[in-house]
């Protein structure tokens, strides 16, 4: 009801209000809170539409159906315990099973659905009478139901909901010979009268000879049937939740449709999964099809895809007996047994139809279950409202929520709501009106998102492909495995283009344009904005530039340094000034030369690589203050190995050196690399913090691949990928582990087709919802 969504909402603000306060306190944000402000600080008179403030909580992450689960359940000493886990597992080898409730059941207990947050439960109550039981997982509710009007004991019941009428339905069908069904009913949740079973007429001739699971997709209920009309055969019924119409869809002609096979939501359509072996699969099983109905009234089906197993297959599987149990949305068929296996653990299977993988997730939690049957379900959403059609109608009188039209919501709590959104609901809420824009530029929120952000830091991927720069981003915490690039925008650009690195959410490029004049792109990946920075002023080709950010003002300046012939130039641009951007001349006390062009700025301070003219005369690092604008020098020490390609990194706030003995290449021939982290750049003090002997196992990890150093993360694990991808064209990043000795391979997919393509990462790159011109 809207009272309860309306509690649900304010409960989720009220905890908002806490993990607010948390957070302030631990970042010790500097942004001053003006107490004259007005609770939405839109207008005097103006408030946020109720509607609209629906809209965004439903768009709030927690318990949102972009995050379907799988649900598991199993019957144990008349008890139905029920059980979920994220149903996209990406990248994970073990996961735990959550706990959600248990209810009373028989042995002979059967769940039918997920549907749109609720299960229904069917078990033989006293004098052998069907007694169907809806549940919701979310809240803990169940509600009997009356029992199916009918002296059989064979009941085959369906869970159906009508997106028109937005009402739950059941249907039951009933037979005492397994040759026809002789009794239709249907029960209809949610309704103000006393709820019963209707009898509704059917004109196909059919029966089932084992339990039928059945789905409900867009309103309709699909389960598999034996059809007492031409052709005879097993066909798939339709009933219609809105109309309560049957109708038949036979299967095309090379369907081996089996009466359990397997019937699937396939990207919003019917599709039915089956293979060779009656309804079970094996670790010898070769091959299954995926089928995809096309047109009902035709019945007409398309042969999706005939899927041949990979090789691993049989390794994978092994002596398991294993079920369909659908596909996701991200195009996986998941299969599971049906009981746990020795040594008493519980597998999921994920077979990607795209690249032909399969991997294996054990679910921890299940062991308790060694002897239960335990039924899995896709695309299990938790619904919280879903209570009302337990017990009460929904009323389209009532208003959308219960608050008063006078009532708004503090200034704080909107900005702690709007903080959980993900990017694509913020760029939506600009287009409200001027205020919500205003409201989402204002500095405390850019601020605290990319706070946010922090925690859950990613890796950014370019590539530059026919004039065209194209980026991709993956989290930057990742276990063994495959995972894909998330490809984010492409900008213009020439071959001679370079990422300079990415920065508090922005990426500068640099690119040679017309007369061969160098001009600084700045671009916002989650913004997709960029923005072409006038050229720099010089008649030298060679440019090396840098971006930084000062911390006390909240600037971002971009140094830019040339060499030709003894004559050193250093230019400076302010981003974000009111005033026309534009190139400043600076001063520069210390002649060096050869710049590196992959700097790397730590706490307001530029550092990069250089060749110094004055004593030692060798290999430097060369420090610029982004708010001071003043250079200084940074000695090596006696025994680091500093080349001029060297990688400086970002070791927990603090400038660090990775050193390699091959220069600065990886290979598998490598024994050791050295992490050196400055302790005091006054007197050009560094630690020797860990001289690394790489793990055994590391040759036949790396084989023939040449690796170079990305950067350290916030774990402790050293990054490394190759520039180039390696045959079979496959690109990899490498984890080095420092506390473990450990080293792990993420296959990233998605990066075939830039096979000639120089490919660089960058570490800790976080969203910033900040538009360019409000830099």
């Amino acid at each position: 009801s809207s009272k309860n969504r309306g509690r649900l909402g304010f409960k989720i603000i009220v905890s908002a209000m806490k993990t607010r306060r948390q957070h302030a306190a631990e970042n010790a944000l500097t942004i001053s809170r003006r107490s004259t402000q007005s609770p939405l600080s839109i207008g005097n008179s103006e408030t946020i539409p109720t509607d609209l403030i629906i809209e965004v909580l439903l768009r709030l992450p927690p318990k949102s159906r972009a995050r379907p689960q799988l649900l598991l359940s199993c019957v144990e000493n008349e008890e139905l315990f029920l059980f979920s886990i994220p149903q996209e597992v990406q990248n994970q080898d073990v996961v735990t099973a959550n706990y959600h409730t248990r209810f009373p059941c028989g042995r002979s207990s059967k769940i039918i659905g997920p549907v749109r947050g609720l299960v229904c439960l069917t078990h033989l109550r006293k004098y052998k009478k069907t007694a169907p039981v809806i549940c919701n997982p979310s809240t803990g509710q169940s509600l009997p139901l009356p029992n199916v009007k009918t002296r059989s004991t064979l009941v085959n019941t369906f869970l159906g909901f009508d997106p028109v009428g937005k009402q739950f339905k059941i249907l039951s069908m009933t037979t005492r010979d397994y040759i026809n069904c002789e009794e239709h009913q249907v029960l209809t949740l949610g309704t103000e009268k006393k709820m019963s079973w209707r009898k509704i007429e059917c004109s196909i001739s059919h029966y089932f000879r084992h339990i039928n699971h059945g789905i409900c997709i867009n309103g309709v209920v699909y389960y598999v049937a034996g059809l007492n009309e031409p052709p005879m055969a097993n066909g798939i019924v339709c009933f219609d939740v809105r109309s309560e119409k049957f109708k038949v869809i036979n299967r095309g002609e090379e369907m081996a449709l089996w009466s359990q096979s397997t019937l699937v939501n396939y990207k919003g359509t019917l599709g039915a999964l089956l293979t060779e072996g009656f309804t079970e699969v094996t670790g010898e099983t070769k091959c299954f099809q995926l089928w995809v109905l096309v047109d009902a009234e035709k019945h007409e089906w398309s042969k999706h895809i005939s899927i041949c197993l990979p090789l691993l297959w049989n390794n994978i599987v092994a002596n398991a007996t294993l079920f369909f149990v659908g596909v996701t949305g991200t195009d996986e068929i998941v299969l599971s047994p049906k009981y746990v296996s020795e040594p008493y653990c519980f597998y999921v299977y994920y077979y990607n139809i795209e690249s032909n993988a399969i991997r294996r997730v054990e679910i921890q939690g299940m062991d308790a279950f060694r002897h239960c049957q335990i039924r899995l379900s896709l695309n299990h959403v938790e619904d919280h409202a879903a209570e009302d059609a337990l017990t009460k109608s929904r009323r389209k009188t009532q208003s959308p929520v219960s608050v008063g039209i006078s009532e708004t919501i503090p200034f704080d709590l909107i900005i702690e709501i709007l903080l959980r959104l993900p990017l694509k609901s913020i760029a939506r809420c600009r287009s409200i009106s001027k205020s919500w824009a205003s409201i989402l530029r204002r500095e405390d929120f850019t601020e605290l998102f990319i706070t946010r952000s922090r925690a859950r830091p990613q890796i950014l991927i370019s590539c530059v492909e026919n004039n065209e720069s194209l980026l991709f981003s993956i989290p930057q915490v990742q276990k063994p495995g495959v995972i894909a690039a998330n490809y984010i925008m492409r900008l213009p650009c020439t071959h001679y283009s370079k990422n300079i690195g990415s920065l508090r959410g922005l990426v500068c490029f640099t690119h040679i344009g017309k007369n061969h004049k160098t001009e600084p792109v700045i671009c916002n990946p989650s913004t997709r904005q960029f923005l072409t920075l006038p050229h720099v002023k010089t008649k030298n080709v060679i440019v090396a530039s840098f971006l930084g950010f000062d911390p006390i003002d909240k600037q971002f300046k971009i140094l830019s340094t040339t060499t030709h012939r003894n004559c050193e130039e250093y230019q400076v641009m302010t981003l974000g000034t009111k005033k026309k951007m534009s190139w400043r001349m600076i001063k520069c006390c210390i002649s060096h030369s050869y710049v590196q062009h992959d700097g790397i700025c730590v706490n307001g301070v530029i550092y990069y690589l250089a060749g110094v003219s004055r004593p030692p005369r060798a290999i430097s690092i060369i420090c610029f203050d982004v708010r001071s604008e003043k250079f200084k020098v940074i000695n090596k020490a006696k025994e680091m190995l500093l080349w001029s390609l060297s990688t400086l990194v970002n070791y927990k706030g603090t400038l660090g050196a990775l050193l390699s003995e091959g220069y600065a290449e990886v290979t598998g021939e490598t024994k050791c690399f050295e992490l050196w982290v400055l302790v005091d750049a006054d007197k050009h003090e560094w630690s020797k913090h860990i001289s690394i002997s790489l793990p055994p196992l590391w040759k036949n990890i790396v084989t023939e691949d040449s690796l170079y150093f990305v950067g350290v993360t916030g774990t402790d694990e050293i990054v490394l990928s190759p520039r180039y991808l390696s045959e079979p064209y496959s690109f990899y990043v490498y984890y080095y582990n420092i506390e473990s000795n450990t080293i792990r391979r993420v296959e990233i997919q998605g990066m075939d087709s830039f096979r000639h393509c120089k490919i660089r990462l960058s570490l800790n790159h976080v969203e910033d919802v900040k538009l360019l011109q409000y830099i």
